[in-house]
């Protein structure tokens, strides 16, 4: 007896609200305004978007917060049962006890007279009566029992206010939705209706009712539109369990198909698993054999069932032809004329089929849509019918170009015709590539590959490297390794050198992100084929791979020897595209050399190249490079060649081409690169988000230079804010990664911000220690110039002041002489050696100018910071007045500085740590004088507290989101020194018994401030 198999079903469902956040962030800032006036929250979208889910996860909170909440439904069926929905909602109410001021049972006992089923229905009433029923024929009964109903809802309400949700309003018959609007202005305040319906199936009710609601002014509301793909990748790592990185083919898949609707993800995924048994064999899933989930096929099979037979035929072919529906290429197929087409998508739409764009075209409404429609019609039937679709989309292309190719490759190898498959495909392929589109350009070269396959093509290298340049530009670096190691092996058997050169670069390329010392061979091997080959053009591009190799293992002057030499080649040869992208790596050769001048004037030469070459990618390499010569953390030792500002512009620049292009790794360098110039300028949210979200993409994509990068920058950035904890973590982390990857570069970075992290904590003497461990003997290049500068700081926080200012000598005479721009930390170094010499005057006059230059240079890190060792420097100098200006002025670029900085935990710390520089002498001592710097709305916020309000309480009373309340109060404790809650209390009622004895004239006046 054969064995029997079983396969289970289940269901899989994203444990996490994701791509959500700013959506119930207003419904929660909305309710907060429904304290004074009731009011109505309105949630659209379409079907599957995530309206449901989001109120779920609003209600959860209100519940937690204590509050009262209730919600339910309509169903597609109500349209024809009036209350329905109302009915359910006021039972989920209950009767409040007592009732409230006698209201209920009068209300109640008038609908029972007025129409008893329905009082019936909603569980009301005293007796029975033959009165007419639910639906009255008297349009006056009929708006009284409206009314009632509304009445009724108001009066089970809750004294405290309520929460309250009805789903899919869409399906509310017009009696329900009026009650609503009935509703809707009776509501107290504290109370808060929360509507949801989808906005693609508004019946004419429903418009009048939102209509009203606008005219009135009594609803706000949302639309939700689709998950991005990555809020999309993070869904599916959560439902799943996937590591990051792990199977980009199937995210890739998941968001084509999906469109960001979190239904179908949940239904794509359900699919998969129900393939793999087991979530834990999901990556081992061959995708290609995935079906249409089984609730989308039934659900657009019901949806055709109204359509009939032609229609069906229509739409059929449509399905076939693409997601757009091209009618003039359907009058082609079909015979019919345009008003035939036209009738039939009109009914297609009624069915939710398809929608129409602005331009009057049609698309499926989702690519599951059409797959399942698609996937109705018999195989050897696709095939003919794509076979006459091809051969439509070739006498539309017989004039020539490139537009169409992608839709003639497709049907050429639903037709298996597999010849023209290949052919179009690769040319496809190209195209995607050129508009920066990596995933349709693998679509495309995977068909090109498996048709050539069939086709028994000779020599597929160029498509095999191809592809891996697709995966590459998606993250993927394995898939990518072995279509570019297997391109080396087919060009090398097919005698193809050109292929096999390009190939090794491409794999030399692919291994500098992750390992410097797996590249070097591969661009050595390259260079010798360019050289025997004697290919100028392959010469100078192999010149600048293995110079470029040079300069990030720490070499920078043999890197500059080859990029001069390609860059001449190029200039000979007329090659503007090689000449802009030799200026580009000159750039960073110059800059590893701590040459900013000329880094600037290479890359200035290089970005107009590159904008006429449309090399987005390079383009945005030297956008974002530019900005490390604005003196930034990594590069204030020396003389910057642009202010920070002007370099953020860039920075801002390259990060829109970078995405614009949809190259991952160009938007993670675009992105870390950015936060090293923001940060500096004070703008540290901003600047900890690239910083993050360069983590975040280098790690997805495996990226270690960029991962090692961000961590540096995010340890620079917490180093400023004075979170010394955090900053050591992701230092330490970098120094690790930067000596597993060989890169001495790297290495020497995170060392430096490493050695600075810990001078600035206290941590000496292990500073002191580390810069010892590093060997630094001299300010070399980039990496070792970083460190020499660090070791000066750490030398002089020990006391070690002779030695100090014998390495600042050094430093200096390796640095161009300062122009109009100042080499900020030097400055710095220099006033702290003369004041820590006993030459207060002279200190004091190379702090001011370096103060002076910070605020030219828009360097808010380094003004409050010159400014407190001023405030110092004058008070030692025995200049009360001006050390007392010098803390002013300190404590005004710290309050700057901390206003901009959301979180409030690290802004507490920040302005707690910061004050604390700031000599005892000029510190403002807040918090006895009770005359503190609060604004209003912190004094406000702290008067709210001593009164024994929670943050959620004051957010409610003031109409503020929680967020803000905690960041009000987070910079109050920072000016005043707090670390808790029950100080600032303690220190209102202080303050308010000063301010009695000072109106009394008890008080002895306080202390001078």
């Amino acid at each position: 007896m054969p064995a029997m198999t079983s396969r289970f079903s289940r269901p899989v469902v994203c444990p996490d609200l994701v791509g959500r956040e700013a959506a119930l962030e207003w419904l929660r800032l909305t309710y907060a305004g429904a304290a004074r006036r009731g009011c109505v929250a309105l949630v659209s979208g379409e079907a599957g978007i995530g309206k449901t889910r989001l109120v779920a996860a609003f209600l959860d909170e209100a519940v937690e917060a204590g509050r009262f909440t209730a919600r339910a439904r309509f169903f597609s069926d109500d349209a024809a049962l009036p209350f329905s929905g109302i009915a359910r909602l006021i039972l989920e109410l209950g009767h409040t006890e007592p009732e409230r001021g006698g209201v209920v049972g009068p209300v109640a006992d008038e609908l029972a007279r007025n129409a008893p089923e329905l009082a019936r229905l909603l569980g009301v009433g005293r007796g029975a009566s033959t009165a007419p029923g639910v639906e009255d024929a008297d349009p006056a009964r009929r708006r009284r029992n409206i009314e009632l109903v509304a009445l009724l809802l108001v009066a089970n309400l809750p004294a405290g206010g309520a929460v309250l949700a009805i789903d899919d309003v869409h399906w509310a018959d017009s009696t329900s939705l009026e009650t609503l609007l009935h509703f809707a202005r009776a509501m107290p305040g504290g109370c808060l209706l929360v509507l949801t319906y989808r906005n693609d199936e508004q019946s004419g009710a429903l418009r009048a009712l939102l209509a009203d609601l606008d005219r009135e002014r009594v609803a706000t509301e949302i639309e939700l539109g689709p998950l991005s793909a990555g809020e999309v990748e993070r869904m599916v790592r959560a439902t799943v369990q996937l590591d990051a990185g792990g199977q980009p083919s199937l995210m890739r898949l998941v968001h084509t198909l999906s469109e960001g609707n979190p239904f179908l993800v949940e239904e794509i995924l359900r699919t998969v698993v129900d393939v793999a048994g087991a979530v834990q064999r999901v990556p081992s899933v061959d995708l290609a054999a995935l079906d249409v989930p089984r609730s989308v096929d039934e659900l657009v099979r019901r949806r055709m069932e109204s359509l009939a037979d032609d229609d069906i035929e229509i739409v059929r072919l449509a399905a076939i032809a693409g997601q757009r529906v091209d009618l003039a290429l359907m009058a082609e197929l079909t015979g019919h004329d345009e008003a035939r087409l036209l009738g039939a998508m009109r009914r297609c739409i009624e069915a939710q089929l398809v929608t129409e764009e602005a331009s009057g075209a049609f698309v499926f409404r989702h690519a599951l849509t059409r797959e399942a429609i698609r996937s109705r019609v018999l195989r050897r039937e696709r095939r003919a019918i794509s076979a006459r679709i091809a051969r439509a989309l070739e006498l539309r292309m017989s004039g020539g170009g490139d537009d169409g190719v992608e839709e003639l490759a497709q049907h050429w190898y639903e037709a298996e015709e597999w010849e023209q498959a290949h052919t179009h495909g690769v040319r496809a392929g190209l195209r995607a590539l050129g508009l920066a589109a990596p995933e349709e350009a693998l679509a495309h070269f995977e068909r090109a590959l498996a048709a050539g396959e069939q086709a028994a093509v000779g020599d597929l290298s160029a498509v095999r490297r191809l592809r891996g340049t697709a995966f590459e530009g998606l993250g993927d670096f394995e898939a990518a390794r072995r279509d570019y190691e297997a391109a080396v092996g087919d060009g090398e058997r097919a005698g193809n050198t050109r292929e096999t050169w390009r190939a090794l670069l491409d794999l030399g390329l692919l291994w500098a992100a992750r390992d410097y010392g797996r590249s070097e061979p591969y661009f050595r091997r390259a260079l010798a084929i360019a050289r025997e080959t004697g290919d100028a053009e392959a010469i100078g591009h192999s010149l600048n791979r293995l110079a470029n190799w040079f300069s990030n293992t720490g070499d920078a002057g043999s890197a500059v020897r080859l990029h001069e030499e390609a860059l001449g080649i190029f200039r000979r040869r007329g090659d503007r595209a090689g000449e802009a992208q030799t200026l580009d790596l000159l750039g960073m050769a110059c800059t590893q050399q701590m040459d900013f001048v000329g880094a600037a004037r290479h890359y200035r030469e290089a970005i107009p190249l590159l904008e006429e070459a449309r090399d987005r990618e390079t383009l945005s390499s030297a956008l974002a490079s530019i900005q490390i010569g604005s003196g930034t953390r990594q590069s204030d030792m020396t003389t910057p060649a642009l202010t920070l500002r002007e370099g953020s512009d860039y920075g801002r620049y390259a990060l829109r081409i970078a995405r614009e292009a949809g190259r991952r790794p160009s938007e993670a360098y675009a992105l870390w690169q950015l936060a090293f110039s923001l940060g500096p300028q004070g703008l540290y949210d901003e600047a900890l988000a690239g910083a993050e979200g360069a983590l975040r993409i280098a790690q997805e994509i495996g990226h270690t230079q960029w991962e090692i990068a961000a961590r540096c920058v995010r340890g620079a950035l917490m180093t400023d804010l004075l979170a010394f904890e955090r900053a050591r973590r992701s230092l330490e982390r970098a120094a690790e990664q930067a000596a597993a990857m060989s890169s001495g570069l790297w290495l020497a970075q995170a060392q430096a911000l490493l050695i600075d992290a810990l001078v600035a904590s206290g941590e000496r003497e292990a500073a002191v220690r580390l810069f010892e461990a590093t060997k630094t003997a001299e300010p070399g290049a980039f990496g070792t110039r970083q460190c020499f500068a660090s070791g000066v700081e750490a030398l002089l926080a020990v006391g070690a002041v002779g030695r100090a200012s014998a390495m600042l000598d050094a430093l200096e005479a390796a640095t161009s002489p300062a122009g109009a721009l100042v080499a900020l930390r030097l400055a710095y170094l220099r006033g702290r050696i003369l004041a820590a010499s006993g030459d207060e005057t002279a200190a004091v006059g190379e702090l001011e100018a370096a103060a002076a230059a910070a605020r030219v240079q828009g360097d808010r890190s380094y003004e409050w910071r010159l400014e407190c060792e001023l405030a110092g420097t004058r008070a030692a100098a025995g200049d009360p007045e001006g050390a007392r200006a010098a803390g002013r002025r300190a404590a005004a670029a710290i309050d700057e500085v901390a206003a901009k900085v959301g979180d409030p935990e690290l802004q507490a710390g920040f302005l707690r740590g910061a004050y604390a520089r700031l000599p005892a002498s000029v510190r403002p001592n807040r918090a006895r004088d009770g005359s503190g710097p609060l604004t209003s709305r912190e004094s406000e916020i702290a008067e709210l507290i001593a009164a024994g309000l929670t943050n959620r309480a004051i957010a409610e009373r003031l109409v503020l989101s929680p967020r803000t309340v905690e960041s009000h109060i987070a910079h109050a404790m920072g000016k005043l020194g707090f670390s808790a809650r029950a100080q600032l209390a303690g220190w209102v009622v202080e303050r308010r018994g000063a301010q009695a004895s000072r109106r009394s004239g008890t008080g002895d006046g306080g202390e001078d401030q």
